[in-house]
């Protein structure tokens, strides 16, 4: 089991790090200037990269490697299921960032997320009924 200590190490760390992937989030190297076309294309293919994904993941990575460590998981146990839940935070606001931008109003947005989630429920349904057979 982690000590208090490491848990709160573990902790603070966490928070430096989501306090720096915001404050970051708004900085722009040039105010004010616009973007070569080579600038512009980088900036594109790391636009996944962005505030929400690393919120995603710093809140579901620490929520995840806590739980862990309180339930008394060892270092490298807490390690992998931060990871995972890191992983798992950035896919789901990438589905959620893509869904946002398809629909012009919100109640559109989350009419398309009632739905997909009605599909997948009808889904495991389905899947359930056929493997009690």
């Amino acid at each position: 089991m982690m000590s208090r200590r490491t848990i709160g190490s573990i902790e603070a760390l966490v928070i430096g790090l989501a306090v720096l992937s915001y404050g970051c989030a708004g900085v722009s190297s040039r105010p004010g200037q616009t973007l070569s076309p080579a600038e512009s294309a980088i900036r594109e293919e790391g636009r996944w990269f962005s505030a929400s994904n690393i919120q995603a993941c710093l809140l579901l990575g620490a929520a995840a490697g806590g739980l862990c460590a309180l339930l008394g998981g060892n270092a490298a146990q807490c390690a992998l299921s931060a990871v995972a839940a890191c992983g798992i935070g950035v896919g789901v606001n990438q589905y959620l960032q893509a869904k946002r931008q398809k629909y012009a109003s919100q109640e559109q947005f989350l009419q398309a997320l009632i739905g997909d989630v009605n599909k997948e429920n009808q889904h495991a349904a389905t899947l359930l009924t056929n493997t009690h057979r």
